[in-house]
């Protein structure tokens, strides 16, 4: 247990066996917390009743008070206002410490039932967008390379088709000559 709440009402995820162990131990030190401060400020309300009662010219009142002027030296002391301060900070932490005995046991619910075992959802929608980015930049990049070699494959379509045409004007048809030399042989054979 610590001397600051929210340390103590956070849970290590990786480590439910020891906030569950210590919980009740927090739960308590912090309830032991709240009634010493509740009892100091109810010694302060009871101090300044009786004081204000004995001593009525101190607080500027009448020789017999009544419990609304009482009351507004209660609420004007700041000892007193102090102290339900931390009254309620100490309460809520209480309460805060309550609370996280029930989320402990969800959180031990999931875990049983797998919800820690894969992804989390937010990490999947980052992994798609990665691999959306990745396949974006290999695209480019094929892309790029093909621009580069363009001209190179360009002149190598032109140079082909250099060659088709002389060979056409040559007579030789769209066989070429090869073809024909080897069909000559097999009449003569």
């Amino acid at each position: 247990m610590s001397d600051d709440y929210k340390k103590d009402v956070t849970i290590d995820f990786f480590n439910l066996h020891l906030a569950y162990r210590d919980q009740a131990a927090n739960y308590m030190d912090w309830a032991e917390k709240w009634a010493n401060a509740d009892h100091k400020r109810d010694k302060r309300r009871r101090f300044l009743r009786i004081n204000a009662r004995r001593n009525p010219e101190k607080y500027n009142l009448p020789n017999n008070p009544s419990v609304a002027a009482v009351n507004a030296i209660l609420e004007e002391d700041e000892e007193y206002i102090s102290l339900s301060y931390e009254t309620h900070i100490y309460k809520a932490a209480m309460d805060a410490m309550y609370q996280v005995r029930y989320d402990i046991d969800g959180l031990v619910k999931l875990y049983l039932n797998g919800y820690f075992s894969g992804p989390h959802p937010s990490t999947q929608n980052v992994k798609e967008d990665v691999h959306k980015e990745l396949g974006e930049k290999v695209h480019a990049a094929q892309h790029e390379a093909l621009q580069k070699h363009k001209k190179r494959i360009g002149r190598r379509t032109e140079h082909g088709r250099n060659q088709q045409t002389t060979s056409e004007d040559q007579g030789e048809g769209e066989r070429g000559p090869e073809e024909e030399t080897q069909g000559s042989s097999v009449e003569e054979g």
